[in-house]
């Protein structure tokens, strides 16, 4: 089936969920309860939204899990507080605030991808035991990590990217946009707008200047899976550093946005992680 076609179809079918944080805060998200025990808990990246997830919904093998995806702070359906820091950490302490108040009992497995990396980090250190496995799909480890927001920080002041950067970048992801995925993402990044893409950025870069995310993740002391788009093998100084500590798998004929680009391997590979659960 066209990726697209299937990804409206599902989009119809589901219907988000908003849940007041806060005073100043909402967050849009999808969730369905588990009938293992056992919950997934997908982090989108920056510019991204809680429906590059949508399939995994309607993927049979993955029935018996909890589902929880969520658009971040300042992404898509969710609040753009204007005093938000946007920082991983803050966004992770969102993320648990609503876990809490969903008072889920099961235990998690974080699947995060890009940005949501060094979010998924923060949840796990901040959530503790309930945390028991980790997808870290092309998630940010080092500043090489860092193509898209580093160029925005060193190109643009906040000043000058919401005057005419954030403007100049986006009309660029249009007319470079080679298909419906390139699209979408386009539509997505503009509505995250432009101080949730600056302030996210600016912390994402210093996260992952700071070295000490690979370090953490191997702190957890919990079964990690690295996952690399196939076109991208050989691009990022993280894949290597990853290697070294955790099994890594590669998803073919998909590059960054892999969950769009080749599902079906994408969802068979998070489920050859999970069977190490049962």
């Amino acid at each position: 089936m066209n990726w697209l076609l299937k990804y409206t179809q599902v989009s119809d079918i589901m219907q988000s969920i908003t849940m007041h944080i806060d005073s100043k805060i909402q967050l849009s998200y999808y969730y369905r309860k588990s009938n293992n025990g056992l919950t997934l808990i997908f982090i989108h990246g920056l510019g991204c939204n809680k429906n590059d997830y949508l399939e995994a919904f309607s993927n049979h093998l993955l029935k018996e899990y909890g589902m929880l995806v969520v658009d971040l702070v300042g992404h898509n359906d969710s609040s753009t507080p204007s005093n938000f820091t946007y920082t991983m950490n803050t966004q992770a302490r969102v993320l648990k605030k609503l876990i809490q108040k969903l008072e889920l009992a099961d235990d998690y497995i974080l699947i995060c991808h890009s940005m949501g990396g060094p979010i998924g980090v923060h949840l796990a250190e901040l959530l503790g035991n309930k945390i028991k496995g980790m997808i870290y799909a092309e998630g940010n480890i080092d500043e090489n990590d860092c193509f898209f927001s580093l160029s925005i920080i060193e190109q643009y002041t906040i000043a000058e990217w919401k005057k005419i950067g954030f403007a100049t970048v986006l009309n660029s992801l249009k007319e470079m946009a080679e298909g419906d995925i390139d699209l979408l993402y386009a539509k997505s990044f503009a509505k995250a707008g432009p101080i949730t893409t600056y302030k996210s950025s600016l912390d994402l870069v210093s996260e992952s200047r700071n070295g000490r995310l690979l370090e953490r993740l191997a702190d957890l002391d919990i079964p990690i899976l690295a996952i690399f788009g196939e076109d991208n093998k050989g691009k990022f100084s993280s894949e290597l550093k990853l290697k070294k500590k955790f099994p890594i798998s590669y998803i073919p004929n998909a590059g960054h946005g892999m969950m769009h680009q080749n599902p079906v391997i994408f969802y068979e590979v998070i489920l050859g992680f999970l069977n190490k659960f049962k």
